[in-house]
């Protein structure tokens, strides 16, 4: 049955306030508790179990003075789930936004007042009896791509982050502790964190191309290597990277040591001139973990810079790009990002494909007749 995510992730919000109330219980009672009897009785595929994919193109009207930005919206052949919501984080609300049928935007995020999600309902309500299709054909089924994702913005392209989930098939509820401690505990279901507390909760986080103010943010290229593996010869040539990826492959679950990064202007950004040597370079962080630069030098007009995998903290199922942020010696903020071949967590890897092909379902009113 279809089910209000947003309705059930403020229920699940509400239960955790009422945690509060047992207060005579020491922490060590309550952890136990919650890892004896949270365990949920059917636990959903988790709602990253997709592969989005946004391709990008821009234009720029000259009789209205601003940047079209059409993006494309596909989801991986592979993907257990079809994707229906994703978001795209602008700085600031662009003038004009434009959907795919039976899409609509909404600006959800009061931290980022200019993101705008997109999503489309999870069935869909068409003239044929009266029946509902579910799950709604216009969501982006695996091995399928959308267009129609459109706005308008006076300024000009820059990185930004995307974030995209999948259908949540069920709420999992757990059964409640016997002891009437917690009558409605939260699922421990893989893969799910129901609390939000992690960045971008379970949606998957990558990078792709939008409006961004050039007089208070510059975009730059990043080039990254994966950390060294046995054997590998040592390089001593400042100016010779190696083989740099646009997309990098790391496991973040077995990969140790360091990131080789390095920083540069991008003509496709409109960046290409900038002087690299105005970074602050003491101000760099990479990644989720903000993990700071461990060793750092600019050659060139480049910035090289190495960082500690295990603190960059890339999540697997997840994380389609890494980002790095920092400032200017007069303080603007600098950004840049890298793709990521994302890798599927164990219970990913482990999770059955359950048919998701659209059905017509009866109302619920015909049921009871």
């Amino acid at each position: 049955m279809s089910v209000n995510y947003e309705r059930a992730k403020e229920d699940f919000m509400k239960n955790r306030n009422r945690k509060i109330k047992y207060s005579t219980l020491s922490i060590a009672a309550l952890v136990s508790s919650f890892a004896q009897f949270a365990i949920a009785d059917d636990c959903p595929v988790p709602t990253g179990s997709i592969d989005p994919k946004i391709e990008t193109r821009v234009n720029f009207d000259s009789a209205q003075s601003l940047y079209v930005y059409e993006y494309t919206v596909s989801n991986g052949a592979e993907s257990p789930l079809p994707l229906n919501r994703f978001r795209i984080l602008f700085s600031e609300k662009p003038e004009t936004v434009i959907n795919p049928n039976r899409w609509n935007e909404g600006y959800w995020d009061r931290k980022d007042p200019g993101t705008v999600t997109w999503s489309t309902s999870e069935g869909d309500w068409l003239t044929h009896k009266g029946v509902q299709i579910w799950p709604s054909p216009f969501m982006i089924f695996p091995g399928k791509s959308m267009l129609g994702f459109v706005v308008k913005s006076k300024h000009p392209p820059g990185t930004v982050r995307f974030v995209a989930s999948g259908l949540m098939t069920t709420i999992p509820k757990a059964d409640p502790d016997p002891r009437g401690l917690d009558d409605e505990p939260t699922p421990n279901c893989p893969g799910m964190d129901f609390y939000n507390t992690v960045p971008y909760g379970n949606a998957v986080s990558g990078t792709t191309i939008g409006p961004v103010k050039p007089d208070e943010v510059i975009s730059l290229r990043l080039k990254v290597k994966p950390p060294k593996k046995s054997g590998e010869h040592e390089r001593y040539n400042d100016n010779d990277m190696g083989p740099i990826f646009d997309e990098l492959v790391v496991n973040p679950e077995k990969d140790k040591g360091l990131l080789r990064a390095e920083l540069s202007g991008d003509r496709r950004l409109s960046s290409e001139d900038f002087d690299i040597s105005k970074i602050d370079v003491a101000s760099i962080v990479l990644g989720l973990g903000k993990a700071p630069a461990i060793n750092s030098k600019v050659a060139g007009n480049k910035l090289k810079a190495e960082f500690d995998l295990a603190r960059v903290s890339i999540r697997c199922d997840l994380d389609q790009a890494l980002f790095l942020s920092g400032k200017t010696k007069d303080g603007k903020d600098i950004q840049a990002s890298v793709r990521l071949k994302k890798i599927l967590c164990k219970h990913t890897r482990e999770a059955q494909r359950i048919d998701l092909t659209p059905k017509p379902k009866k109302p619920e009113a015909l049921k009871k007749r």
